[in-house]
């Protein structure tokens, strides 16, 4: 019957009786042919209060014309949120609304604050705005404005946009003005904190102990929340901080992570952070150790590691973990520059291990030769290099595969590594191999000191010929009369 054609006259279509004579084999047929359909729960309650008059819920004071306009601006502001009109939907659109929004209206005030709440959390705009976010059921409220039936439901949704939502002191919801915010909005935080918005979210997803996806679509905190990342952010720095702190570069603070000495977070972002009291306990530590002065045997640390050739990561790791004796400290030295430790001190080379792609100096170490020469190496086709992002600058990174290596390995030696196997130093192997006229691998990316595995019995017997010689001539030194 809605969908009989209109009369010439309105008064004439608004005749019920006389457009059902007019239509009567056409409304004949359709009830022939319709599927007929249960009653919706609105429906029903329609149907009951037409009959019994209002019952005792908090939608009493509400007409029937109220409760119709109510539940279906609610649907349609839950099911198809804001931008459709009522005019745009159709028959089961509009049944399927007015029976969504009823169901959450008769169930009461927490029902309402339960769908606003995830009107608000699933907006469909820019950012979360209550006008938008409520859409159709807000309209309506506003133009109810002077309306004392409505006076329940305007106050519960009065109460819980100005709780919710971030507005300016005197913003007026439905006749009420706000007086005290209790939420912020990401650019406000970021404009009086500091704080950027994937910062703010990522603090909060550790806080909480959830996945960062579920902050993702946050634009807003509360004045709760903000101070507990506020306090959170107190304690922690950043690695240039950190360095300035300990009195070492940033590069080093890098490897005291990767040693496990220092922890570190990220937020959603490049950059690491350190906890404060962690940096200051390896502080405290320095200050407890006892006092001394440098001299040929005691070193300062950078010297230390100088001499010894040994990364200053490992020695303040192996030093934070009590396995390094014979320390103490310089007072006039900051930080931990401040640390003396005795040449004479046993102390283990941590060797590198191919568990991976290995970076270029990772590389040069493992396989006893320059940085340099790994360069030339990749370029000339003997290794192979890939492309990682660095976690702290988010930039590309090169290493050298970790198969690429272990092809290299089976079929070349380095110089170094000869001059290791066969325990003399590498410039004096160099020049025995000179002069042998063993000559290294072509490389045409440049020359390096890279020779063919099979080469290994060639050089072992060069090397045995030169120890051999050293000795005779030694001996006939010893043998010499003196003048």
């Amino acid at each position: 019957m809605l969908q009989l054609p209109n009369a010439h006259h309105a008064h004439v279509t608004y005749d019920v009786v006389a457009r059902v004579f007019a239509h009567l084999p056409e409304i004949q047929r359709a009830s022939e042919e319709a599927a007929h359909t249960s009653p919706t729960s609105f429906e029903d309650y329609i149907c009951e209060r037409a009959l019994s008059g209002p019952g005792e819920d908090w939608l009493a004071p509400l007409d029937l014309t109220g409760i119709h306009r109510g539940s279906l601006s609610l649907g349609m502001s839950m099911l198809f949120g804001p931008g459709k009109r009522v005019s745009e939907l159709d028959f089961a659109e509009l049944r399927s609304a007015m029976n969504t929004g009823f169901q959450v209206l008769v169930a009461g005030p927490e029902a309402l604050v339960a769908a606003l709440d995830d009107l608000r959390r699933n907006y469909r705009t820019e950012r979360p705005y209550f006008s938008k976010d409520i859409g159709e059921f807000y309209v309506w409220l506003k133009s109810l404005r002077n309306d004392p039936s409505v006076d329940a439901i305007r106050a519960c949704v009065e109460e819980f946009v100005l709780e919710k939502y971030p507005l300016q002191v005197g913003k007026t919801v439905l006749g009420s003005a706000m007086s005290a915010p209790k939420f912020l909005t990401l650019n406000q935080v970021r404009e009086v904190h500091g704080l950027g918005h994937v910062r703010v979210r990522g603090i909060l997803a550790h806080l909480n102990r959830q996945p960062s996806a579920d902050f993702r679509r946050m634009k807003d905190i509360s004045l709760k929340d903000l101070d507990r990342v506020l306090a959170y952010w107190a304690t922690l720095q950043d690695l240039k901080s950190a360095a300035a702190a300990l009195n070492i570069l940033p590069a080093q603070v890098k490897s005291l992570i990767k040693l496990g000495v220092l922890e570190a977070r990220s937020f959603g972002t490049s950059r690491r952070y350190l906890k404060k009291p962690a940096v200051q306990a390896l502080l405290q530590k320095l200050e407890m150790l006892p006092e001394g002065q440098p001299s040929r045997l005691v070193l300062p640390l950078k010297a230390y590691c100088r001499a010894e050739k040994i990364h200053l990561g490992q020695v303040i790791s192996d030093w934070a973990a009590g396995k390094l004796q014979g320390v103490s400290r310089d007072i006039e030295a900051p930080g931990l520059q401040g640390i003396l430790v005795e040449r004479g001190e046993a102390f283990q080379r941590q060797k590198v291990v191919l568990n991976g792609d290995l970076g270029l100096s990772e590389t040069a170490r493992y396989l006893r030769i320059s940085a340099g020469s790994i360069r030339k190496l990749r370029d000339g086709g003997y290794l192979d290099q890939v492309q990682h992002r660095n976690p702290d600058t988010r930039h590309r990174k090169s290493y050298i595969t970790r198969q690429s290596i272990k092809l290299f390995k089976e079929h070349y030696l380095t110089l170094g590594q000869m001059a290791e196997q066969c325990g003399c130093a590498p410039i004096h192997l160099a020049r025995a191999l000179d002069r042998e006229e063993v000559e290294p691998v072509c490389c045409r990316s440049g020359y390096v000191r890279v020779y063919p595995a099979a080469a290994k019995r060639k050089v072992l017997e060069i090397v045995k010929a030169a120890q051999q010689r050293a000795r005779e001539n030694g001996s006939e030194e010893h043998a010499a009369p003196s003048n």
